[in-house]
């Protein structure tokens, strides 16, 4: 999922923690706006493998 996010030019993958465990992904570092957070969210949610996903540790 790490690739999803490095090569997605609106994002800094550095920036973003991916955790899955049971098939839900947890997020969690920085972004700089909601917009980033969404697509944060929608690229864990549409991997393989996750069920759910969580940012709620995710800010901006």
């Amino acid at each position: 999922m790490w690739t999803t996010y490095a090569l997605n030019p609106y994002l800094r993958a550095n920036d973003l923690k991916v955790v899955l465990q049971n098939g839900k992904a947890v997020l969690t570092g920085k972004v700089d706006s909601g917009a980033e957070q969404s697509l944060a969210i929608e690229l864990a949610q549409n991997a393989r493998d996750v069920n759910s996903a969580n940012a709620k540790a995710l800010t901006f």
